[in-house]
């Protein structure tokens, strides 16, 4: 819990500015629309009916795209979780392996593991300011020492099989490959782009589609702000290690917990 409220104080500024700033650009597409065009020009039936054929396509279009990008970004979400998952069967095993090696050796490799289990859990819970780099650097470090050791054993003059080992020490290596490979936004900035625009003129268009109409007309404000809403859970679930919605890396912890 501690964790996640220092993750939660370091994250949620930015994110609400972020969140303020695009609920205001909708706002001001969405009444800019309606006080650009106050009066309806006479009884324009057919235009109104043109602008609402339009707006009704064009939201079509919006509600598509934001459930198309979403999918996007739950998927990019489960595959995070998937490689934790992995690094943790990886990580189980290469400790079940080390049984097989002599007992000063399996001292060392045991303490190694320690240490690398520790930089994986803290890669996964970083804090965006944290250098996600510098914990890589460590882990993959402390991966070339377990392998030297391993390295070292299997070309002593022993009748020891330690192909099993290494395969197990092996998966270490391409397990964190695959969480790096993992670990990055998965959406475009064309994607974005494209989004925003089509939420813009989606507002501006209600907003036209409305002129003339007395009052502040309230009910304007729910596009905007679900519009904002959804683009801004998209954004925080697509941002690995950023934002408000993130995971523990629960398997790896229980590896832990058990090893204590």
């Amino acid at each position: 819990m501690s964790t996640l409220l220092k993750h939660l104080n370091n994250t949620t500024i930015s994110s609400f500015v972020l969140f303020i700033i695009t609920l205001m650009l909708l706002l001001l597409a969405c009444y800019g629309g309606k006080y650009l065009f106050q009066r309806r020009q006479g009884k324009d039936n057919l235009g109104d009916t043109e602008t609402s054929i339009v707006l009704g396509a064009i939201l079509s279009l919006l509600a598509l795209m934001i459930g198309f990008v979403l999918s996007i970004s739950i998927q990019g979400f489960d595959e995070r979780q998937k490689t934790e998952q992995n690094e943790a069967i990886a990580i189980g095993s290469a400790y079940q392996y080390s049984k097989l090696l002599d007992p000063k050796s399996q001292i060392q490799v045991k303490q190694l593991l320690d240490q690398y289990l520790a930089v994986r859990i803290d890669f996964f819970m970083a804090d965006p300011n944290d250098s996600i780099n510098d914990l890589k650097n460590h882990s993959l470090a402390l991966q070339s020492e377990v392998w030297d050791i391993i390295v070292k054993l299997n070309n002593a003059p022993s009748k020891t099989d330690l192909s099993l080992v290494m395969s197990a020490y092996n998966e270490l290596y391409s397990s964190q490959q695959k969480t790096y490979a993992s670990w990055k936004v998965k959406i475009p900035n064309a994607a974005w782009l494209l989004l925003i625009t089509f939420a813009f003129f989606t507002n501006m268009l209600i907003g036209y589609n409305i002129r003339g109409m007395k009052g502040h007309n309230w009910l304007m404000l729910i596009l905007p702000i679900l519009t904002t809403l959804a683009l801004f859970i998209i954004a925080d679930i697509d941002t690995p290690g950023e934002g408000i919605i993130n995971f523990t890396p629960s398997n790896l912890v229980s590896i832990k917990q058990q090893l204590e």
